[in-house]
């Protein structure tokens, strides 16, 4: 999708670009990378879309997270003007299909910043407090009612 061109002012779409056409707008851009991340994550099992600013963890059985390692890969290929040619690499920091790596991108990265992970799981429910407060409240009525 990246080698197509500048998602982020988009491309019409002709030719074989529209296999890279997921929203079916004759557009690439970032609805269509946005689609994509999500096609992407429910292909490897997971419930939620990879987010923009993970570099590491886009795939199957990752951890999901947008950490340090994620900034440092950012921080490294830094290049708003794209004066080392153009980045059309998500893995150094390329988050918006720009083909540069800029400032856009580390809104990204910053927006989505998650070391402990940003996956949904599954939670067993855990008792609210007004349930722990009506069980001490009838241990308490209980306790009394017997002396």
């Amino acid at each position: 999708m990246y080698a197509q061109g500048d998602l982020h002012a988009g491309i019409p779409v002709s030719g074989g670009k529209a296999i890279y056409n997921l929203v079916q707008d004759s557009v690439l851009d970032g609805q269509d990378l946005n689609q994509f991340l999500a096609a992407a994550a429910n292909e490897h099992g997971y419930g939620s879309p990879f987010v923009r600013g993970d570099t590491d963890d886009v795939g199957p059985g990752t951890s999901r997270d947008v950490d340090i390692t994620d900034f440092n890969a950012l921080a490294a290929n830094f290049d708003p003007t794209a004066a080392n040619g153009p980045t059309n690499t998500w893995g150094k920091g390329n988050f918006d299909g720009d083909r540069d790596i800029d400032i856009t991108d580390f809104n990204s990265l910053a927006a989505n910043f998650s070391p402990t992970g940003y996956a949904v799981t599954s939670q067993v429910p855990e008792p609210s407090m007004f349930s722990l407060f009506f069980v001490g409240m009838g241990l308490c009525i209980c306790l009394r009612r017997g002396r």
